[in-house]
């Protein structure tokens, strides 16, 4: 049981503000504070948070947890719906939450999802398919620069912290490959929103727009990894692109 997690739970149970936007999206807070709890000891069966609107949230690991906070509670990219995107692009869907936030505020989008490590990619397949969210496309896969197989190292205990840019194991996996112009391909050459967020590889991929790809694209959101790479050089990169460019704490939104 490690102190970060310790702390985070804490520190979601005394902050009045998350509780109470909590209560606005789940049934039930005490099965998210249950959840945490079962987790932490560590608890190996998934559990499910079910939602307001009766969409449910599968929730394998504790990781997950942190994962629905950042996007139905704390809506880190709530930013990218602001313009009710109609095409949507998510690399490094992990679980499928991302996708659900963005059915559930974008409920006629059409969304493509690029998820490479098997385990989180069949729970996107399950949480696509228990919500019957509709058009939606996944696809296991990690976006690189070329196409063709990528080394995927994985994380021991963070299902969202696997990488193909930083050994965060000794474990490491092939997994396919697919490039930025085939993800775009995907949704018919336009691209409302591209939401980035895979462990590091965000600076790899976004520094391989071109011009042209660019152009297609209305809004980005990513998340950055400061401990990787320069994220003010990535925002000045983008910038050279035309995006008018919003840092954040947790996200950067990158705009046309």
């Amino acid at each position: 049981m490690s102190l970060f997690r310790i702390r985070w739970a804490i520190s979601k149970l005394s902050d009045r503000k998350f509780r109470d936007r909590l209560r606005r999206q789940v049934v039930s807070p005490f099965a998210f504070y249950g959840a945490i709890a079962l987790k932490l000891l560590p608890f190996s069966r998934r559990l499910e948070l079910r939602l307001k609107d009766g969409k449910r949230v599968g929730i394998p690991t504790f990781m997950s947890l942190y994962i629905f906070s950042e996007i139905f509670v704390d809506g880190v990219y709530d930013g990218g719906f602001a313009a009710f995107p109609k095409f949507i692009i998510d690399i490094g869907a992990n679980t499928g939450i991302f996708v659900l936030r963005a059915k559930q505020l974008c409920p006629d989008a059409s969304v493509v999802a690029f998820e490479p490590e098997v385990g989180n990619y069949n729970e996107l397949l399950r949480t696509v398919e228990c919500n019957r969210l509709t058009n939606v496309s996944t696809i296991r896969a990690a976006i690189g620069v070329k196409p063709g197989p990528i080394t995927l190292y994985r994380h021991p205990r963070n299902n969202g912290g696997h990488s193909t840019v930083s050994q965060v194991s000794g474990v490491a996996v092939t997994v396919p490959g697919a490039t930025l112009t085939d993800a775009i391909g995907k949704v018919g050459g336009r691209v409302d929103l591209l939401k980035v967020d895979c462990e590091g590889a965000e600076e790899m991929i976004l520094r391989g727009l071109t011009d042209e790809q660019a152009a297609k694209i209305r809004t980005i959101i990513y998340e950055p990894q400061w401990r990787l790479y320069s994220v003010p050089s990535l925002n000045e990169w983008l910038s050279s692109l035309g995006f008018r460019v919003t840092p954040g704490s947790d996200t950067v939104l990158a705009q046309h």
